[in-house]
C-alpha cells in the first residue's frame, strides 16, 4: 500500500501495467486516452457500463445519453463530411439550422411563421406529409 504521492519516471519511456481496477478519488490528467475498439467511457453509478456512455470502433462512435444528449457550443455546432466540408450547422444563439443539401422528413411541421414568403434555397425539402400552423 502506498499513501501520498508516487512519481514513476523512466528515461526509456517505461510503462505501468495493472491487471485489476485502478481507482482515483481525484482527477486523472493525461495528454491522450486510448481505448481499444468497443471500449467505453461510462457515466454510470452502478459501475457496470450499462448506463450512459461513449464508445467507438475504427469506423464509428456511439454516444448513449439515455434520455437526453446535450451538445453545447458558444458559436456553432457543425456536422462535417469526410472532406471536412460543413454539411449541417446549428446556430446555438439564434436557433437556426442550416443544411447544405436536401432535407428529408417523414412529416414536416412549421409553426408560427409570421412573415411570408418562406425561402428555401440551395436544396429541396422532401416530406411525406406537411403540417403548417400559424402562417
Amino acid at each position: 500500500k502506498i499513501s501520498g504521492s508516487l512519481n514513476v519516471e523512466s528515461p526509456t519511456g517505461g510503462h505501468i501495467t495493472a491487471t485489476g481496477n485502478i481507482s482515483a478519488s481525484g482527477n486523472i490528467i493525461g495528454a491522450n486516452v486510448f481505448l481499444p475498439g468497443g471500449g467505453k467511457i461510462s457515466f454510470d453509478n452502478s459501475l457496470d457500463g450499462s448506463d450512459q456512455f461513449i464508445s467507438g470502433n475504427d469506423n464509428n462512435i456511439t454516444i448513449d445519453g439515455d434520455d437526453i444528449i446535450k451538445l453545447r457550443a458558444n458559436t456553432a455546432i457543425e456536422i462535417i463530411d469526410t472532406s471536412n466540408n460543413v454539411q449541417i450547422t446549428i446556430d446555438p444563439i439564434a436557433g437556426h439550422i442550416t443544411a447544405s443539401g436536401n432535407v428529408k422528413a417523414a412529416q414536416l411541421r412549421i409553426e408560427e411563421v409570421n412573415t411570408l414568403p418562406i425561402a428555401i434555397t440551395g436544396g429541396l425539402v422532401y416530406s411525406a406529409s406537411a403540417f403548417y400552423m400559424g402562417l
